[in-house]
């Protein structure tokens, strides 16, 4: 506990010089409250004692004892909340990881991912985007807005935040004043734009962003950013950057079983039209079954096959019907 007496004016007054007792107006008592591991968690300011005078030595052993109780006290239920709140966190990122690979369907990965970050952070607003740094284009693959989705088309790269994170792999902080000053402390500066992020939907003060990846391929980034400042912290970072680690791995395995469903259905479709070709003598079914695989399997509009008979051609074609 460290003690002051500011600004006393006891010299302007014989009786109190001489005393040295009187607890002045200008007086103050100032004690720090430190945790367990000295570090400091607080200040306590005593003035106007009630008796009008200043605590003598046993008074003083009082205090320090009364103040060292309430910084453990304080110490215990900063640590309790702590505990308390890791725990909410790491069951969120248990349920997050479970109904992530509940579904094989990207698109549906996506929206659950974005329905997990907003019930673990709070933000304004969540975007999936999925950058392509060789041809400097921005592809939305989600983006939700105080709840509600809405699209956007491709957009030039640029060089933002997402640029930052996709040609770093490393997830960027801004926003707030301890990520701020680290930037500036290695010479970083902060990136030229957000709009990649934010889009037309307003200004965004805090904005945290994440890679999703897996191994050292980039599938995207994941942000989320608010209006108020100094929202996330270290800890909401990790906590980004692990849920958009579990979406990678849901995301890789939906698209490795969409490419097993696509080489199954074209192994499907040859053996079907072989089966055709070796079973019919009619050229016209032939030439249809050929025509309706290649539009199924390609996904195209229509397909046209045409046959030479000495100086012509004979069409065969197939339009999908919308």
């Amino acid at each position: 506990m460290t003690r002051g007496w500011r600004g006393s004016s006891s010299a302007l007054n014989p009786l109190r010089q001489a005393t040295g007792t009187e607890w002045l107006p200008t007086d103050l008592m100032l004690a720090i409250m430190r945790g367990p591991c000295q570090e400091v968690i607080g200040t306590i300011k005593l003035a106007g004692a009630r008796d009008g005078r200043r605590p003598g030595d046993t008074r003083l052993r009082d205090i320090s004892a009364i103040m060292r109780h309430l910084s453990a006290r304080v110490s215990f239920d900063a640590l309790e909340a702590l505990a308390l709140q890791r725990h909410e966190r790491l069951s969120l990122l248990q349920e997050a990881g479970a109904s992530l690979t509940r579904s094989l369907d990207e698109p549906e990965i996506m929206r659950e991912l974005a329905r997990q970050v907003q019930r673990a952070l709070r933000c304004d607003g969540v975007a999936v985007l999925v950058p392509d740094l060789q041809n400097d284009i921005l592809t939305t693959a989600l983006r939700l807005v105080r709840g509600v989705e809405r699209p956007r088309s491709q957009v030039r790269l640029g060089e933002g935040l997402v640029t930052e994170v996709a040609r770093t792999g490393r997830p960027v902080r801004v926003g707030d004043r301890d990520a701020d000053r680290a930037r500036e402390k290695a010479g970083l500066l902060p990136p030229l734009s957000l709009y990649d992020i934010v889009g037309e939907s307003g200004a965004a003060t805090s904005v945290v962003a994440v890679p999703i990846r897996v191994g050292i391929r980039l599938l995207g980034v994941l942000a989320v950013h608010s209006t108020n400042a100094d929202m996330y912290t270290v800890e909401d970072e990790e906590m980004l950057a692990t849920m958009a680690s579990q979406a990678a791995t849901a995301i890789a395995n939906a698209r490795r079983y969409a490419e097993s469903e696509r080489e199954r259905r074209t192994t499907e479709a040859l053996a079907d039209v072989a089966r055709a070709v070796g079973e019919s003598l009619r050229l016209g079914e032939v030439l249809r079954l050929i025509l309706r695989h290649a539009v199924s399997l390609l996904h195209v509009e229509g397909a046209c096959i045409a046959l030479r008979t000495g100086e012509y051609l004979a069409h065969c074609r197939l339009e999908r019907k919308c």
